[in-house]
């Protein structure tokens, strides 16, 4: 049985979370926030404040966009899950639950929404009821923008494509009745296009240039990447200004751009820097050595980066055909995939 100064002291600790979470001192951050996930995913926070309150919600939501950040969607589910376990006596869900759910859930499964499509308007629905601002409803758009950006990744092969057609149809239907966001139907629309085979790939990436550039350079009110970083590591057939001139495109300044570029040194990186850093949006990362002094145990530092905790984003710097390569194109590809998947979990 916890005593009542045991109770207080961790509740201290968690509001040092949500003081801090944002801050410089990691370590003292991912000590508190394994043992909050360990908290949640035991007994859940109802012991410790009351359910629907502020520090209750908060706590909950930075556990989970953190787990988030950090590719951990297995204790992501688990929040989530506690969190619904201890509001269903309450019915107080606060609108960032059903936004970062639509993101644990199709990272976890990729075919679930696009095979449920109604679970997905569902959520969609519940957060736009419970969203008071123009900045949340901006959020959701984010989101489900984002959504159709991974749905896209994962339908440029055109035999991935033939065998999602039918299904997709489905999906099609469904979330074109939703209707809130003009970009998101244009989006969607052109996604559709692609998958029934009205548009080739070579059409798909070339159409709606204008939308897409227009998208690129905006600067959202409800993201902010003035400090934010993101890492781009690889081989690259890109020259460095060319690189930062693309990343400018997508809101990053040259000096929020980290390049490792030179193969040769790339087995003495440190890698483990770019762990539990809030400011990282993500990691490109392009041909690299197979090994490195901070591999680990993993047969490659690309396993290491995407399977071991505390990373943020890894996207592959591929090409169309697959080929890990830094070129304009795969570059834009990434970013892309990147800056949308950033601006969701905002």
């Amino acid at each position: 049985m916890i005593s009542v100064a045991e109770k207080q002291d961790i509740k201290k600790d968690y509001k040092i979370i949500i003081a801090n979470y944002r801050g410089e001192d990691k370590s003292a951050i991912r000590e508190i926030f394994y043992a909050l996930i360990d908290e949640i995913t035991a007994t859940g926070l109802a012991g410790y404040f009351d359910v629907g309150s502020r520090e209750f919600d908060e706590l909950y939501r930075i556990a989970l966009y953190l787990a988030i950040k950090y590719q951990d969607y297995a204790n992501a589910n688990n929040i989530i899950q506690s969190y619904k376990k201890e509001n269903d006596r309450v019915k107080r869900y606060a609108p960032w639950y059903y936004r970062y759910a639509i993101i644990v859930y199709a990272c976890r499964l990729p075919r679930y929404f696009i095979e449920k499509p109604k679970k997905l308007k569902k959520k969609a629905v519940r957060y736009l009821k419970l969203a008071k601002s123009k900045s949340e409803h901006d959020l959701l758009a984010k989101t489900l923008k984002w959504h159709l950006t991974y749905l896209e990744c994962l339908l440029r092969e055109e035999r991935r494509r033939e065998k999602y057609r039918d299904v997709f149809a489905g999906f099609y239907q469904t979330m074109l009745t939703l209707d809130f966001c003009e970009e998101y139907t244009k989006q969607l629309n052109k996604l559709n296009g692609l998958v029934s085979g009205k548009i080739d790939w070579e059409e798909y990436v070339n159409i709606d240039q204008e939308l897409i550039l227009e998208e690129e350079t905006q600067r959202p009110e409800t993201y902010d990447e003035t400090d934010k970083i993101i890492v781009i590591i690889g081989d690259s057939e890109v020259k460095p200004q060319q690189i930062l001139g693309i990343a400018k495109n997508y809101g990053y300044q040259k000096e929020n751009v980290e390049l490792y570029l030179d193969y040769s040194k790339l087995t003495n990186l440190k890698f483990s820097k770019f762990q539990y850093n809030d400011k990282i949006d993500g990691i490109i990362i392009g041909p690299v050595p197979h090994s490195s002094k901070d591999k680990g145990n993993y047969s490659s530092i690309i396993q290491t980066l995407t399977e071991e905790d505390g990373y943020p984003l890894v996207i592959k710097c591929q090409t169309e055909t697959g080929n890990l390569k830094i070129t304009k194109s795969a570059l834009h590809n990434a970013l892309t995939e990147l800056k949308s998947y950033a601006m969701a979990i905002a």
